[in-house]
């Protein structure tokens, strides 16, 4: 950026990449959802919440036993 985009050993133009989209827009403020935007949420999935407190892949068999439990509605 200081050589505008020159290589500093040969003097040719540089392809511009990631690494320098990643450095201009460094000198933003914290991310802001614009205006009018919808709200959004991340939402994990029940069987890797469940695996992870059990300690065990989302994919096991203690995993779908608890959220086959008859006593407990996880679905409200």
């Amino acid at each position: 950026m200081e050589l505008d985009n020159t290589c500093p050993e040969c003097g040719k133009s540089l392809t511009i990449g990631v690494l320098h989209r990643v450095a201009k827009l460094a000198d933003r403020e914290n991310a802001r959802q614009p205006e009018g935007a919808a709200d959004y949420r991340y939402i994990i999935p029940l069987p890797e919440v469940i695996g992870e407190i059990e300690s065990v892949g989302p994919d096991t068999k203690t995993v779908q036993r608890t959220i086959s439990r008859p006593d407990i509605n996880f679905w409200q």
